[in-house]
């Protein structure tokens, strides 16, 4: 927060005709003084690149990036308009980008399964019996569910981890005394900017910050937003002493012609998971149709 002091400083008025000029000019700089002392009060203040908020930002980044694997199930909401789907889910992660994850009917049956491993992607659509495979190494989950994500990004938004290591903040902002801080950063230079509202703060310990709001790209009309309403601080399998705060309900929301929302609800979740070798792997079952992506 910047701090105004006041100031007396004399300058001499070698030219007693323009003192009444010195005067009014005297009188419109304290005038200056006093407004922004009085801006640099108000409950919103930002201000430039700050080391100690950069260095909160990436190790809020490191901290995300250390939960290896995780096993989650509940309930999602799609909301497009008129459109709203509600299914079940699970999803079985290990981190960057290796997914399981099932969208169960009403019923309980699978009704979409989509696996990725290594940027290979393969899904299973059971109400059209149809096998989907990527030709290249280059699809995301967006190709297949209508979320505005990469894999990596599906894994970092659903474990409220920063999707992108942050190389620059351009603002900070604490709101009063509001245990709460805005955070603006750029991965690199030239990409979108990330902004976070976040508890704590810079002052405040990374193991207890937790992400609140993300919102890729521009805050008026950003990429995507996500946002954290509840939290679970829950141990690690693989490392018991350890625990990891894993968000209990998401909202995904982006806007593509019509507002869209994804709300998803935690209703299990496990950290550090023991997952055997090959286990992310999808094969082609007997009567579905093989299509390419």
């Amino acid at each position: 927060m910047r701090r105004c002091a006041k100031s007396s400083t004399s300058l001499p008025l070698e030219r007693p005709l323009l003192r009444p000029f010195w005067l009014a000019y005297a009188f419109f700089a304290i005038c200056l003084s006093l407004s922004a002392c009085q801006n640099s009060q108000s409950p919103f203040v930002t201000g430039p690149d700050d080391r100690a908020v950069t260095q909160f930002a990436q190790g809020l980044y490191l901290r995300g990036q250390s939960l290896d694997t995780f096993a989650a199930r509940g309930v999602a909401r799609y909301r497009s308009g008129a459109e709203n789907i509600l299914y079940n889910f699970e999803l079985i992660a290990q981190r960057p980008d290796s997914y399981y994850c099932t969208f169960f009917d009403p019923l309980g049956r699978p009704a979409f399964r989509v696996v990725n491993q290594k940027g290979v992607l393969r899904a299973l659509d059971y109400g059209e019996k149809i096998f989907y495979e990527a030709k290249k190494s280059d699809k995301e989950v967006s190709d297949l569910l209508p979320i505005p994500l990469t894999n990596r990004d599906f894994l970092d938004i659903f474990s409220a981890s920063l999707p992108y290591r942050p190389a620059l903040v351009s603002q900070s902002a604490s709101l009063g005394n509001d245990p709460q801080s805005l955070i603006s950063y750029q991965a690199d230079v030239g990409s979108a900017p990330v902004t976070i509202l976040v508890t704590g703060g810079p002052a405040w310990n990374i193991k207890d910050a937790l992400v609140l709001e993300l919102t890729r790209g521009r805050v008026q009309n950003p990429d995507y937003k996500a946002q954290y309403s509840s939290y679970n601080f829950l141990p690690l399998e693989d490392e018991p002493d350890k625990t990891f705060p894993f968000p209990g309900e998401i909202i995904l929301s982006w806007s593509s012609f019509t507002q869209k929302t994804l709300t998803v609800t935690m209703e299990e979740i496990r950290l550090g998971v023991s997952l055997p070798q090959g286990f992310f792997t999808l094969e082609k079952p007997q009567g579905f149709t093989l299509e390419k992506i």
